[in-house]
């Protein structure tokens, strides 16, 4: 991962490069976490219809629409309710205004953003993470390679893609 800084925005870049002779097949995530306080930080989905896929127990399910509004005031109840709102093809910029007066706007190439934070009522962050694959799901196959959303990568090719917060 490569990090660089441009005025008043953070780039990351993911890159994965297969070095061997097979296909590589992967998955990644990041684990970024932002402080917020809970009742006033609002996350703004500039989506009407966001479509999220429940996460029971950490196994994902079908998709279902979040009954949030575009502009979603974040309550520590939900992550109880909700456990990750994981969001496929996030076409929309996702912006977080924390509640502390700082506002980020993320601009998204992951085909998911996972939205979560524990539910113990004295973490007061947020995680807003960029999957490219996803984790557990239910009916996954044992064999990596035959589980939804896995990459893979020719050999001696890079995979690359970036996410930007400013």
């Amino acid at each position: 991962m490569d990090y660089k800084l441009n005025k008043n925005s953070l780039t990351r870049t993911y890159t994965v490069l297969n070095k061997g002779k097979e296909l590589l097949p992967f998955i990644i995530g990041d684990h970024p976490a932002y402080r917020v306080i809970f009742g006033r930080a609002i996350l703004h989905f500039n989506s009407d219809r966001i479509m999220y896929l429940p996460r029971p127990n950490f196994v994902l399910q079908k998709p279902e629409i979040l009954n949030e509004s575009q502009d979603y005031l974040l309550k520590k109840e939900d992550f109880k309710k909700y456990e990750t709102i994981v969001i496929k093809n996030p076409h929309h910029d996702l912006v977080l205004e924390n509640g502390l007066g700082n506002k980020i706007t993320y601009h998204f190439t992951s085909p998911y953003i996972a939205i979560w934070s524990p539910t113990l009522a004295t973490d007061q962050f947020v995680c807003i993470e960029p999957w490219w694959g996803i984790p557990q799901y239910q009916d996954m196959p044992l064999e990596f390679t035959k589980r939804k959303e896995v990459t893979l990568l020719e050999k001696e090719k890079i995979f690359a893609s970036t996410i930007e917060f400013n």
